[in-house]
């Protein structure tokens, strides 16, 4: 789809007046990029739950229902991707507060140590007494250090870079990246951090 907003407009009031032609062309020309936002921000721990493509059906729930009420109107294809962008992160980031309350917590399934520090070359999966023990050893470090550093820990474990990291923390990069080290190095990890 061009930039040019005539196309976006005609489309959007197509699909307002229910012509399903005109939601298919939308979806084919923005599907892709909803999912690559999703992808990118499913945590690792989340990945083995969940199918990109639940969220990627429920940014468009949400979507179509707002756009014939008349609650949403874009004039440029980039505005609506940056709404469908913005979408699809709140989603991924509301699933995972939710998995991660104490009422339905997927620390109990799958350790921390294994979805925030993976490490090249590590042979298998971690048994389930491996997966509690490291999760225990996590709580523990945590348990003593102050609150920014938990921050830091659940940031990395949904996908954030270090950069965006910093940024949403307010932090320089470089202390975002040294508090995920020091927390490497107590869990006798070795070059974990160094991923992006």
């Amino acid at each position: 789809m061009t930039n040019e907003s005539p196309d976006l407009q005609d489309l959007l009031k197509r699909i307002r007046a229910g012509d399903e032609d005109a939601a298919r062309e939308l979806l084919e020309n923005f599907e892709a990029h909803v999912r690559r936002v999703v992808r990118s921000r499913l945590p690792a721990i989340m990945r083995s739950k969940f199918d990109s493509m639940d969220f990627v059906q429920s940014v468009w729930g949400e979507f179509f229902p707002k756009l014939t009420r008349g609650d949403i109107d874009f004039d440029s294809p980039n505005k609506l991707a940056r709404f469908l962008a913005l979408v699809a992160q709140s989603k991924v980031t509301n699933e995972y507060r939710r998995r991660f309350s104490k009422r339905f917590n997927l620390q109990k399934e799958v350790a921390m140590d294994t979805a925030l520090f993976y490490v090249p070359g590590k042979e298998g999966d971690p048994t389930p007494s491996q997966n509690l023990a490291a999760s225990e050893q996590l709580e523990a470090i945590m348990a003593r250090r102050p609150e920014s550093h938990r921050k830091v820990v659940e940031l990395r474990s949904q996908g954030f870079t270090f950069v965006e990291i910093a940024k949403t923390l307010r932090i320089d990069e470089r202390t975002a990246r040294r508090i995920l080290h020091g927390i490497e190095q107590e869990l006798g990890l070795k070059n974990a951090g160094e991923r992006n």
